[in-house]
């Protein structure tokens, strides 16, 4: 058998619809296969070196992969690897950190955490489950106090059970096994960014930029009932309180830049629309109203057709790609602007996820055009980190009053002054008025 077997992104990486769609027992039951190999390598530049070894080879492998890009661990000029034997990240003797796939990089951050509370921990990066490097795990567990794996896996079965394996026959040290729990958590997409987010008090908002996009305000304990084309739905429950959102969807954000290179073949990659934005003619008065099925909240109207509107002679590809980008702010903004005179609150605050938030220009003008601070965080799967915050408060792992303490994030501040801001706002509306008439 030759045969190499690829799972995309298991655990909760992968997104937040829980353990109906997204496999929890991979390494378990492959594990279970006879001669069948398991790898999680823990980044790009591992997975390349992995797949480039196991292609030389004929024996059977599974190899698990993230959907969605992380934080590089290596580099292109150092990465050390050697086939079946983990890597060594740090050095300690406080405790042993054994890691595998996208765990590796979050046990590496904390112990930088660690170190500055005098804690030395050493991080083994298990990309190699099957074959586990038993010796690797008994040189690190020998030289320290305590061993914890981490793991995207249930409890049973995974990386964890194999390193308790090892550690109690060869030497036995104190466990901790930080791994999904042996319960199904149930988030809704939205709401579990919304929590993830840190938007736990009334008036706090936040905005998921993917093909299309939710905003989402905290409405507090008590039901928001919109006249002004906002749907009013629950957050979440806890502590045996309710807790509310008002909520507004976009049927298109993201999926604009997707037609801007599949159907109007004016980019070959959505990454190059920030250059050609910021290198548009800024006085250029295109917009573009992408109601390609319709428009969603807070208009509504199903019929409508997108247009362009607002060209001149001087308008050209870098501008109708500009008008593009700028459409996904400005549908935001409308949202949002609803949402502030539905409840009467000022919005300090929009705090963003998904892929397109990469887009720095579309984020400096999301955060001009809104008159308000864009916080993004360093987290890009915020689904996953607010289910799994609800998961740790639910079974008594964190304390609500400490999970948002510090909050690491960057942010784009407004700079665009108000007369600005009103003129290219107001051009918008008009070019949505010729779209719903």
């Amino acid at each position: 058998m030759e045969n190499k077997a690829a799972g995309i992104s298991g655990g909760i990486s992968y997104g937040a619809l829980g353990m109906s769609h997204h496999s929890a027992q991979d390494i378990a039951a492959m594990s279970a296969i006879p001669n069948m190999r398991v790898y999680l390598p823990s980044d790009r530049f591992q997975t390349a070196k992995l797949i480039e070894a196991l292609l030389k080879d004929e024996k059977p492998a599974y190899i698990r992969v993230g959907r969605n890009p992380v934080e590089d661990i290596y580099t292109e000029d150092n990465c050390p690897f050697e086939m079946d034997k983990a890597t060594v990240l740090t050095d300690g003797t406080d405790a042993a950190i054994i890691a595998c796939g996208e765990m590796v990089r979050l046990a590496y951050e904390a112990v930088k955490l660690l170190e500055k509370d005098g804690i030395h921990a050493t991080v083994l990066d298990m990309y190699c489950v099957k074959p586990l490097d038993k010796e690797a795990i008994v040189k690190a567990a020998s030289n320290a106090k305590v061993v914890v794996t981490a793991e995207e896996h249930a409890p049973f079965g995974g990386l964890g059970s194999m390193v308790s394996q090892v550690v109690g026959a060869e030497c036995p040290r104190k466990g901790l096994n930080i791994a999904l729990p042996d319960a199904p958590v149930v988030s809704g997409d939205s709401q579990g960014a919304l929590f993830g987010q840190g938007c736990i008090e009334k008036g706090m908002v936040k905005a998921t930029y993917g093909t299309g996009s939710s905003v989402m305000m905290n409405a507090g304990t008590e039901p928001i009932m919109s006249d002004l084309g906002l749907v009013t739905s629950l957050a979440w429950g806890l502590n045996g309180k309710i807790t509310y959102v008002l909520e507004g969807n976009i049927n298109y954000t993201g999926a604009v830049i997707t037609w801007l290179k599949d159907d109007m073949g004016l980019i070959t990659s959505p990454g190059e629309t920030q250059e050609m934005s910021e290198q548009a003619n800024k006085n250029d008065t295109t917009y573009l109203v992408p109601a390609f099925s319709g428009l969603g909240a807070p208009y509504w109207k199903s019929d409508a057709k997108a247009i362009i509107y607002g060209m001149s002679r001087t308008t050209g590809k870098k501008e109708v790609v500009k008008a593009a980008l700028e459409s996904i702010a400005y549908q935001i903004t409308d949202i949002v602007e609803m949402m502030k005179a539905e409840d009467g609150m000022t919005v300090k605050e929009l705090c963003v996820d998904g892929g397109p938030t990469r887009n720095q220009y579309l984020m400096k003008f999301q955060s001009d055009i809104l008159g308000t601070t864009v916080s993004l965080p360093r987290c890009e799967e915020s689904s996953a980190f607010g289910a799994g915050l609800m998961a740790g408060l639910s079974c008594g792992l964190y304390k609500m009053e400490s999970i948002f303490e510090v909050k690491n994030r960057n942010q784009f501040i407004p700079s665009m002054n108000a007369v600005e801001r009103e003129q290219k706002y107001s051009g918008w509306k008009n070019a949505v008025e010729k779209v719903l008439v």
